[in-house]
């Protein structure tokens, strides 16, 4: 099937107190980005061009952050939006498993306006990020999905604070 991928437009406002960091970091042990750039290629079988376009658009939208490591007081701030269906559940997927990797700990993402497109959201960051169901306890390992099923990571742990049921937050 034929795919394109929009070229990423940034809108911001120039900051003095902002530092460029990410093309000065070694990301050979970034395994949350490996993992899922191994997922979306081998199975969901995204071509070669689309996963370095979706990584790529990754590294420029987290660039545009602060380095989590960086010391001193800092404040960075941005909003990811997009069209219905243009492929924001796996940029932005993209991005959380990347901005995990340079050490951000608690990552927020507003899931939509009611409670089913939130449990949406939630059941494609299981299969994208966490790895793992979150229908009963959310934070305990019920049953592995998506990312979560590639042997050679299981060991990564991610904690999160809603559930995939609709009924509750």
């Amino acid at each position: 099937f034929p795919t394109t991928f929009e070229e990423l437009i940034v809108l911001e406002e120039h900051s003095s107190d902002h530092k460029e960091w990410l093309q000065n970091i070694d990301k050979n042990e970034w395994k949350f980005e490996k993992r899922f750039k191994e997922f979306i290629s081998a199975e969901l079988g995204y071509g070669h061009n689309i996963v370095e376009d979706i990584m790529d658009t990754a590294d420029k939208i987290l660039s545009k952050l602060e380095n989590p490591k960086r010391l001193g007081s800092w404040r960075r701030q941005g909003l990811v939006f997009g069209n219905v269906q243009s492929g924001k559940t796996t940029s932005y997927s993209a991005l959380i498993n990347k901005a995990t990797d340079a050490g951000y700990k608690i990552i927020v993402v507003l899931g939509g306006l009611n409670k089913n497109l939130r449990s949406q959201t939630q059941i494609a960051l299981e299969e994208y990020y966490t790895g793992y169901k979150t229908a009963n306890r959310m934070d305990a390992v019920t049953e592995r999905i998506g990312v979560g099923l590639l042997n050679e990571y299981r060991n990564l742990k991610v904690t999160t604070l809603t559930s995939r049921d609709d009924r509750r937050s």
